[in-house]
């Protein structure tokens, strides 16, 4: 099921989030996504994305725009909550630490997998594994409590 792009969505992402010499990337991530059946909006009240598999019209990956300490950490949650995406729905709503440490853990080889099909941000790979290590890190912590 093939999705159609909102091209305000990628404006807003490139304009909101300072990326606009990711325009091209961002667009053409949003592309891919769109091309598997999965939307994607914007949030502000909330400082984490996710995937929202309860929409009528299918799963949408509502991707924040706020408390980024750098502007790329916006394309990394993208291509993790894509990953999640791609991991598919949970089997409960209700996932125990090492349930959710393991689904975490799958997203991101996910994301992992899609770095590579964009070669101009493998230029950033460095930040990306510093990103993706302080995310998995967050819920490593959880289980430790």
């Amino acid at each position: 099921m093939e999705v159609k792009q909102n091209p305000r969505t990628v404006d807003e992402v490139c304009k909101k989030g300072q990326l606009e010499e990711h325009r091209d990337t961002i667009k053409a991530i949003f592309t891919l996504i769109n091309e598997k059946g999965c939307k994607i909006a914007t949030r502000y009240e909330r400082p984490t994305s996710s995937v929202d598999w309860s929409a009528a019209d299918g799963p949408i990956i509502r991707l924040n725009l706020l408390s980024n300490k750098e502007p790329i950490h916006i394309i990394w949650s993208l291509l993790h909550e894509y990953g999640h995406f791609l991991s598919g729905k949970p089997a409960t709503a209700r996932l125990d630490d090492d349930q959710q440490m393991a689904r975490e853990v799958l997203a991101w080889e996910h994301a992992d997998q899609q770095l590579i099909e964009f070669p101009e941000l493998c230029e950033c790979r460095q930040a990306y594994h510093q990103y993706r290590a302080a995310c998995l890190k967050t819920y490593e912590d959880k289980r430790k409590m």
